[in-house]
């Protein structure tokens, strides 16, 4: 239970003994209502090259259990982290966190692009045979 429910919960017992000692005769109804969960997802880096790695990071407040989806599945901690290595296309991650005050859904998505091309060289000579002391021109390119 954090601060803020605690607040919430004194602040209404407040009301309700300065009501009760206003008048006996009169009642009041109180009703404590637990706060809604929230979740926050963060990915570092959020681009990378397809066979990179990435990290999710996630944190909720004021939930119970959280479970994934996405591109990844499963049962979390309401925080944490994990790293996914060698991804390879863009990828999407979802956290749905309830807790008694209800549920709610965050998500983050990951931007994969291709690798830079591998530069190649081609190298030529003509004539490709020559004799001592004779020439030849070398030809080359490279990308």
């Amino acid at each position: 239970m954090n601060i803020s429910t605690l607040f919430k919960i004194f602040f209404n017992l407040f009301l309700v003994f300065i009501l009760s000692a206003c008048s006996e005769a009169d009642s009041v109804n109180v009703t404590v209502s637990a706060p809604a969960p929230t979740v926050s997802l963060s990915a570092s880096p959020e681009s990378i090259t397809s066979g990179e790695s990435t990290t999710i990071n996630w944190t909720s407040t004021d939930a119970s259990e959280c479970t994934a989806s996405g591109d990844w599945s499963g049962s979390r901690n309401t925080s944490g982290s994990q790293t996914f290595t060698s991804l390879t296309a863009d990828s999407t991650f979802n956290l749905n966190c309830s807790g008694a005050g209800g549920s709610v859904n965050g998500s983050v998505n990951v931007t994969v692009s291709a690798p830079a091309p591998v530069p190649t060289v081609s190298l030529s000579a003509s004539p490709e045979s020559i004799t001592s002391g004779e020439s030849t021109t070398i030809n080359w390119t490279s990308t």
